[in-house]
């Protein structure tokens, strides 16, 4: 490769990352977003443990990203900066990869462009989500990966390491090739396993790594010697950090003891530098030991409680969550594969169309660009072997590999009316766990894209960068979170819950968007820290019911990992809060039969139901609205009627009046429009029914009144 082509490579890379980035904070998020936002953001502010894995490193890096920027920016801000940088830069590292591989630089600059504009990658890119530097890392495990290739191969050693003193003429025997790829080699090793304190997702990268640093066919000895050393010893690095991602102790031993194999064979006198890869890999994963030192000290994010070894395993393996098996199928592998597929279909046009059905607005394009993918594909092939087939293997195990390993319930939206009744589905989408793939696409489709314009007009090059760079347009309307709802809802919601709240109340909430940014605002902003969050779902772990007993004195009547029913434990929690002198609340999003157990009798005041020891009494502003017998429910948990403090609804109605009359739309994430629905929707109709007398069956499932 010559110095000129390995110099304007940079140029894409800086050029598509500038785009992306600036693209991405003019779209940012001001603030925590619904799901796992929250509780990365609480984490940060408190160096906290967020849910297993725990992501050390991406907390560690946030809270110093956000200490150096807290001058300038409030470390929301700050923290989702980091997110939309990080992805910029991945992009900008796939630009730079192409540039290298294919000599083309409009080529790379249309590669990572496209890259960048696929919606799910824009949407991690503008909040607080460990997906952002998880994709970062992978691209910077193949760019390493590459340069140890140019390296093994000649093509990218510094004239200055290989010319002799006394010729004019440069020559490359081959013997300075082991002295340059270590270090690459090494540098890739070190990346690879950094992915287990970071995020294990970063891991499908592997097997793309390993298809990148094979010899080139017909490559001479020793450079070909030089090359599957490499291979193995990559290989035998990764093996201990892929066992850990996947809980599997006898594995994580097992490349322990292949790496040690691997380092005594080396020849000798380039041991030390096997020995130095190996040890950087240790080095990596040493940052797991930051979870049970501030396990210690009890932050107020603190899943899992890992104190001791045992704990630090279940949190490293997401012991949490249950086994993982990738049999038998939690739903149909046509069903699965058929969400993937639906993912693709929003990737390149959802702000035409931001429904998760295809739509006539919106499909055509999606065909249009994976058409213009397989341009690409065939393009790169032919121009450089050895990285299309890394990409192609990173394809392939970020989308058939991760299919058949995760071994997903159906999605939130797939399948209803096709699958049969009862079907589990996933609590939300997970596109995002695909992001690796959308990149990979992303890259074929914006160099396809540039070599068809390239091929029909071969003046109009701009034209190929400019129908790279529609997916930018054409995502804009969907990705913009600086708009409503993002805007203002996640943190109004959470407001509202404890706003309406009694002092000192225990508060009941069913799952992460009711929590996160309760726990945000609570830990962060220290917005009322009187009022103790039960999240219902999360008693079934046992650090959390000893952190309930620990922190706010609430018994769920159970010791060890034993398990007893939710309703069980809802029941002593009522119980040893009423003992304390203590309200017990609950938010309307959790379900009648779930939160009845914890207090016989409630009384709606807002967002939340408040529980009250005897029947409410009809007295000024206290109104009972009939509810219709629901045959589907269990005869102890129905409601007759459900109580309205209308005074207190009354005014809490007006005191939200601010977010208007528009409800969010519903589209690929029904988050927000959920919120909506509880928080604004429910009490004003909780409200006029009570005012009317009119009966509540059509708020039963508005309201979860049963």
């Amino acid at each position: 490769m010559s110095v000129a082509r390995a110099r304007g490579a940079a140029l894409p890379a800086v050029g598509a990352a500038a785009l992306l980035a600036a693209a991405y904070l003019a779209t940012l998020a001001p603030g925590p977003t619904f799901w796992d936002a929250g509780e990365f953001l609480a984490a940060t502010a408190t160096l906290g443990v967020p849910h297993p894995p725990g992501t050390p490193l991406y907390v560690l890096i946030a809270r110093a990203w956000s200490v150096v920027l807290a001058p300038f920016v409030a470390a929301p801000v700050a923290v989702n900066a980091l997110s939309a940088l990080a992805t910029a830069a991945a992009c900008g590292a796939g630009a730079w990869i192409i540039a290298r591989a294919t000599g083309s630089r409009g080529a790379a600059l249309a590669a990572g462009i496209t890259a960048g504009s696929m919606a799910s990658i824009w949407m991690n890119a503008t909040e607080t989500e460990v997906y952002a530097l998880s994709l970062l890392l992978l691209a910077l495990m193949l760019a390493c990966a590459w340069r140890a290739r140019e390296q093994q191969d000649g093509s990218a050693v510094p004239a200055r390491m290989v010319a002799h003193r006394h010729d004019d003429v440069v020559r490359d025997d081959g013997a300075d090739a082991p002295r340059m790829a270590w270090r690459w080699i090494a540098l890739a090793a070190y990346l690879i396993a950094l992915a287990v304190p970071l995020h294990m997702s970063a891991l499908v990268g592997v097997p793309a790594v390993v298809a990148m640093l094979l010899p080139a066919r017909g490559t001479a000895s020793p450079r070909a010697r030089v090359a599957w050393r490499g291979v193995v010893l990559v290989s035998a690095c990764a093996l201990a950090p892929v066992a850990l991602a996947a809980g599997s102790l006898a594995g994580a031993v097992a490349g322990v003891v292949l790496t040690t194999a691997v380092v005594a064979w080396w020849p000798r006198a380039e041991r030390a530098r096997a020995g130095a890869t190996a040890a950087l890999t240790v080095v990596a994963l040493s940052a797991l030991i930051v979870i049970p030192l501030r396990a210690a000290h009890d932050p107020f994010i603190n899943a899992g409680n890992a104190t001791s070894l045992g704990a630090l395993w279940d949190v490293v393996r997401r012991k949490q969550y249950g086994g993982h098996s990738v049999w038998p199928r939690l739903a149909p592998l046509w069903a699965q594969f058929g969400n993937l597929v639906e993912y693709f279909d929003w990737q390149v046009a959802l702000g035409l169309a931001p429904g998760v059905a295809p739509d006539w607005a919106r499909t055509p394009f999606t065909v249009f660009f994976a058409a213009l993918g397989i341009v690409g594909l065939r393009w790169h092939r032919a121009a450089d072997r050895r990285s299309w087939l890394a990409l192609l293997v990173l394809f392939l195990s970020a989308t058939a590999g991760l299919v058949l390993y995760l071994n997903f319930k159906a999605g939130t939206s797939y399948g209803y009316g096709v699958l049969p009744p009862g079907t589990p589905h996933e609590a939300r989408e997970r596109d995002y766990f695909f992001a690796p793939a959308f990149w990979c696409w992303g890259l074929w489709a914006g160099t396809g894209a540039y070599v068809a314009v390239r091929r029909i007009a071969p003046r109009a090059r701009a034209v190929g960068v400019m129908l790279a760079a529609l997916p930018l347009a054409l995502n804009t309307g969907a990705m913009h979170r600086r708009r409503w709802p993002d805007r203002v809802l996640p943190l109004a919601s959470a407001n509202a819950l404890l706003g309406a709240a009694p002092p000192r109340a225990v508060l009941l909430v069913a799952g992460d968007n009711d929590t996160f940014p309760l726990w945000y605002l609570q830990s962060a902003e220290h917005v009322r820290p009187d009022v103790a969050v039960v999240t219902v779902p999360l008693l079934g772990a046992a650090w959390y019911r000893a952190q309930l007993l620990r922190r706010d004195h609430l018994s769920t009547a159970m010791t060890g990992r034993s398990v007893l029913d939710e309703a069980s434990m809802l029941t002593a929690i009522g119980a040893s809060a009423r003992a304390a002198g203590r309200p017990v609340a609950a938010a309307i999003t959790l379900a009648a039969p779930r939160r009845a157990p914890a207090a016989p009798w409630w009384v709606v005041t807002g967002p939340i139901v408040v529980n009250s020891d005897r029947e409410p009494s009809s007295a000024p502003g206290v109104i009972h609205i009939p509810v219709l017998p629901d045959t589907m429910s269990a005869a102890a948990l129905r409601p007759d009627s459900v109580t309205v403090d209308t005074a207190a609804v009354g005014r809490y109605v007006t005191a939200m009046q601010w977010l208007g009359e528009r409800a969010p739309a519903v589209g690929v994430d029904p988050a927000a429009a959920v919120a909506w629905r509880y928080v604004v929707q429910c009490p004003r109709a909780l409200l006029s029914a009570a005012r009317s007398g009119s009966v509540a069956d059509s708020l039963a499932t508005l309201c979860n009144l049963r």
